[in-house]
């Protein structure tokens, strides 16, 4: 009787297990991020009828996320030793094209190059230094944006976190220009220092070297203007660049596929005169110098700022990044 008793108290019980187990809340799933100890207390109907979030926690919210993916690319670009020496790389054409410079301010104008333009225009326009350093530093910048963590299988540790892929590409696209701008920097230190220094040196308090006088006077408005250009078209540089890496899987086809694609904005830059000098009609030729990069790099250098240039890339940059969330959620689904 003893054991029919237990018997009977173990099944009870087995039975009461069951029935507490059924009148859980059955979960689709365990999500594959960490989750707030507060979100989690909550319970399932609460969660069915939380209002909607306002705009400024959303935005507030993406805002976040941006950061942290910007801040994430930006670290990694600085723990590559590669890093460094595409640093060095864009010093050293920025060193060239000075001297370049030195020597157009030391012969004068010479017919050879464009004489319509000053030396400072000619510096900052589109020169044969700067060509080369953006045709050559834009695909080695984004090649290890996407293509490269997918070949690391990093992105998709990545996209594990709680942030879409749109808030990747914009928190990569951050990075990069400010890398890209970063590389640009030594073109206006370098007229910096040939604003401020005439080449001879005073010590003050017989200690301290200073520079002894200004050197070159000259207008700060076109440099200033440069500036802009520099930093609205090197957007649409770097969208361009990450758009390729979101095609590939690989670094390499990656930025070879950037590297045909910032040709192709090279040829387009210099088509204008091509077809002008075809004798194409007026209105063919200005309809080519609207969609071209270096043509708009070059008002820039001229001091000209056209609010309908900065608007136009502006609209690209931001459908070449929603183009290129698009493409790496196919990518990674193809």
């Amino acid at each position: 009787m003893e054991r029919s008793s237990h018997s009977v108290t173990a099944t009870s019980g087995q039975t009461g297990q069951q029935e507490a187990r059924a009148l859980e809340p059955q979960s689709a799933g365990k999500p594959h991020f960490r989750v707030a100890s507060a979100a989690a207390s909550r319970g399932a109907a609460a969660a069915d009828c939380r209002p909607a979030q306002p705009l400024s926690a959303a935005a507030r919210r993406a805002l976040r996320e941006v950061a942290t993916v910007f801040a994430w690319e930006f670290r990694t670009f600085l723990l590559r030793p590669t890093s460094y020496v595409l640093l060095l790389v864009a010093a050293v054409l920025a060193g060239w094209s000075f001297s370049w410079l030195v020597t157009l301010l030391a012969r004068g104008p010479d017919p050879a190059l464009r004489p319509a333009d000053d030396p400072i225009a000619q510096f900052l326009g589109p020169n044969i230094f700067l060509i080369g350093a953006c045709t050559l530093l834009v695909p080695l910048l984004t090649m290890n944006a996407i293509a490269d963590e997918r070949r690391r299988a990093s992105w998709e540790l990545l996209l594990t976190t709680p942030v879409s892929r749109l808030t990747v590409v914009l928190g990569k696209f951050a990075a990069l220009w400010c890398v890209f701008m970063t590389c640009l920097g030594p073109w206006f230190f370098h007229l910096a220092v040939l604003r401020c220094w005439n080449g001879r040196i005073r010590f003050l308090w017989n200690f301290i070297p200073w520079s002894d006088g200004a050197a070159l006077q000259f207008d700060w408005g076109p440099v200033i203007s440069s500036g802009i250009g520099f930093t609205i078209v090197g957007a649409t540089f770097i969208a361009v660049g990450l758009g390729c890496s979101a095609l590939c899987r690989g670094a390499a086809t990656a930025a070879l596929l950037s590297l045909v694609a910032m040709t192709g904005i090279l040829v387009l830059g210099f088509a204008p005169r091509v077809l002008d000098y075809w004798n194409f009609s007026a209105e063919q030729v200005r309809l080519i110098e609207a969609a071209s990069c270096w043509g708009h790099i070059e008002r820039f250098s001229r001091g000209v700022i056209e609010p309908s240039i900065i608007a136009g890339h502006l609209s690209v940059c931001a459908a070449l990044l929603w183009g290129t969330a698009w493409v790496a959620r196919r990518v990674d689904e193809g």
